[in-house]
């Protein structure tokens, strides 16, 4: 796979994101919002919020430091690292995506769990044959999940991709970058399905 470094016109970007941002919201009226705050005295694990994230039937999802979060808009279901059978690897819960086969998966600060939706099983891959590889010990920064259904991964030494087949076992992880000074920080994709990522604040572009 090919990548480009994009680091010019960089600043030019920024600003114009800024003055995007700034025209956006100009005509916003606070006041016409209604805010409920959701604290650990709710139910949250912890009131340190990384990410939050809508699954596919509609339920909320929150990575705190302190474990993992499901809303249903009334009660909170936790999962975290005590959790038996269905503990996470950690409970510093980073960020997550859902692919195409109704799975959540959930990057910690010590590699990727993948929840089945369906039946709450939680796998953390500790023991599968993949466990020796880099994304299932690493921080994970972020997830993007790309027009074929494959799931892209962030993590503080690199890049992967990486999907379920359709036993929902893992496939081949193909490792796109990787090393000490290759922390994957940031993940989008353009309309023509060209992803961009941000490694220790330097763009790349992967065609």
């Amino acid at each position: 796979m090919n990548h480009i470094n994009i680091q010019k016109n960089t600043y030019l970007l920024l600003f114009l994101f800024s003055i995007l941002s700034l025209t956006g919201h100009a005509g916003l009226n606070p006041e016409s919002y209604n805010f409920t705050y959701i604290t650990a005295d709710d139910g949250l694990a912890q009131n340190t919020v990384d990410y939050i994230y809508k699954d596919s039937r509609g339920y909320m999802w929150f990575a705190t430091w302190n474990g993992l979060n499901r809303f249903d808009g009334y009660d909170f279901i936790r999962y975290d690292a005590q959790s038996g059978k269905n503990a996470l690897n950690s409970l510093f819960v980073r960020t997550l995506v859902e692919d195409n086969r109704q799975h959540l998966w959930v990057g910690t600060e010590e590699g990727v769990n993948i929840i089945d939706l369906t039946s709450g099983e939680v796998r953390n891959f500790d023991h599968s044959r993949q466990a020796s590889h880099p994304i299932f010990s690493a921080v994970i920064n972020t997830f993007l999940k790309d027009r074929q259904g494959r799931i892209w991964i962030g993590f503080n030494k690199g890049l992967a991709i990486a999907s379920l087949n359709e036993r929902n076992d893992l496939a081949e992880i193909e490792l796109i970058q990787e090393g000490e000074d290759a922390n994957v920080n940031a993940l989008c994709m353009d309309e023509e399905g060209t992803a961009l990522s941000v490694s220790n604040g330097w763009p790349y572009c992967f065609l």
